[in-house]
C-alpha cells in the first residue's frame, strides 16, 4: 500500500515538473530579443505573433537605465528568454538576449560575445551591467521564494 502511494505521489510530482519545464530558447527568439525588438519599436510594428513581453523591472544607476523584460511563448507560464535594454544619454540603446538556462551553447556564447559591444569604458560598463543583473536576479529570487511559500 505504501509502495503504491509512493508511486502515485512520485508520478504526480514528475508530471508537475514536466509541466514547468521550459523549452530552450530558439535562435529565432534570441535574434528577436537581440535585434528584432529594436526594429519592431522603430517601425512601430505589432508584437511578434505567438509571443508576449512582460516588464520585469527597470533599474537606474546614475545616467544608465536597464529595462528587463520576459519573453513568453503564447500559452506558456515561464519566459523563454529575457530581454535586457541598456540605455544612456546621447547613445542608441543596446539590446541583449539572456537565453533560457537550457538553451544551446552557441546562444550562450552569443550572449557572452554581445557584452563586449559597449561604446564606453568597458570596465565601468561591465561593473554597472553586473550590478543591474545582480539587482534583477535578487528581485526575481525574492518573487520566486514568495510564490513557493
Amino acid at each position: 500500500m505504501i509502495a503504491l502511494w509512493l508511486l502515485i505521489v512520485s508520478s504526480s510530482l514528475q508530471a508537475q515538473v514536466k509541466d514547468e519545464t521550459i523549452l530552450p530558447t530558439t535562435e529565432e527568439e534570441y535574434n528577436y530579443c537581440a535585434t528584432g525588438y529594436r526594429l519592431q519599436l522603430q517601425m512601430e510594428l505589432p508584437m511578434k505573433r505567438g509571443y508576449k513581453l512582460e516588464d520585469i523591472t527597470n533599474l537606474t544607476e546614475g545616467e544608465r537605465t536597464f529595462s528587463f523584460k520576459s519573453l513568453y511563448r503564447t500559452g506558456e507560464k515561464k519566459p523563454c528568454a529575457i530581454l535586457v535594454i541598456y540605455s544612456r544619454p546621447r547613445v542608441a540603446p543596446l539590446y541583449y538576449c539572456v537565453p533560457s538556462e537550457n538553451a544551446p551553447e552557441p546562444l550562450w556564447r552569443n550572449y557572452y560575445t554581445s557584452l563586449a559591444n559597449a561604446t564606453e569604458n568597458e570596465k565601468e560598463y561591465l561593473r554597472v551591467f553586473n550590478y543591474a543583473l545582480g539587482r534583477a536576479l535578487a528581485m526575481v529570487a525574492s518573487n520566486t521564494i514568495l510564490e513557493t511559500k
